[in-house]
């Protein structure tokens, strides 16, 4: 939720620049990784397998906190401060972006992230 007042935004901290690491973050590599920063991994916390969703209406990803035995579970790699689920065939079909960092957010059941609205996952809007 943004806070507007007058012409000002109030500032909100969860939103602030995605190279802090504060914000979780997922971006395309171009061998059909998804790559998530260290907040996004943070956040994820034990899931080790995911689901990943795709809506074409809104061009959204979503990834889904699964099980090893979920149908279509696709495992999260953990690194030294990011981890990486490897879907190329997911990133072909629905013609990811690559390198291009887009904020995720939670949405009920699954974090979320706009390919269209980088910086606005789930859509919302100013007030302006």
């Amino acid at each position: 939720m943004v806070f507007v007042v007058n012409p000002f935004e109030l500032f909100d901290p969860a939103k602030a620049d995605v190279e802090t690491g504060r914000v979780p973050v997922v971006y395309v590599l171009s061998e059909g990784r998804l790559k998530l920063n260290a907040e996004a991994v943070r956040r994820l916390g034990d899931t080790t397998w995911v689901q990943l969703l795709w809506d074409d209406d809104t061009k959204r990803i979503g990834i889904k906190p699964a099980t090893e035995t979920s149908p279509l579970a696709v495992r999260v790699a953990p690194g030294e401060s990011q981890a990486t689920i490897t879907s190329k065939a997911f990133v072909v079909a629905h013609k990811l972006p690559f390198k291009v960092r887009m904020r995720i957010a939670w949405n009920g059941d699954m974090w979320v992230a706009s390919t269209e609205d980088p910086a606005n996952p789930l859509g919302e809007t100013s007030g302006r």
